[in-house]
C-alpha cells in the first residue's frame, strides 16, 4: 500500500506567500517545502508493507535545504517545493 499524500493546509502555504510578500525586496527569501512521508526507522516500522524505496531520505530533503539557502536559489521566492520521492 503506497503512503498516502496528505495536502498541506491551505493556511501554511498562505503564511508563506505572505511572509514572502512582506519580505520582497530586503534580501531575505522565503520558502516552503512540502515533504511526503519520508524514509526513517519509525515509518518502516509503522508501515512495513509499504514501498520504503521509493520514499525520499532525510537528507534527500535536507539536499533541497542546502539548495534553497545556496546562491543558486538567489531567484527562488515564495515557493512552495514539494519534496515526494519517486512514487
Amino acid at each position: 500500500m503506497p503512503p498516502v499524500k496528505k495536502p498541506v493546509p491551505p493556511a501554511a502555504v498562505a503564511m508563506i506567500d505572505s511572509l514572502a510578500a512582506d519580505l520582497q525586496g530586503t534580501g531575505i527569501r522565503a520558502n516552503s517545502i512540502l515533504p511526503s512521508i519520508f524514509d526513517t526507522e519509525a515509518n518502516r516500522k509503522a508501515m512495513p508493507e509499504a514501498d520504503f524505496t521509493k520514499w525520499p531520505k532525510p537528507e534527500d530533503i535536507a539536499s533541497v535545504v542546502l539548495f534553497l539557502c545556496s546562491d543558486e536559489a538567489k531567484l527562488i521566492h515564495g515557493a512552495a517545493i514539494p519534496v515526494y520521492g519517486n512514487f
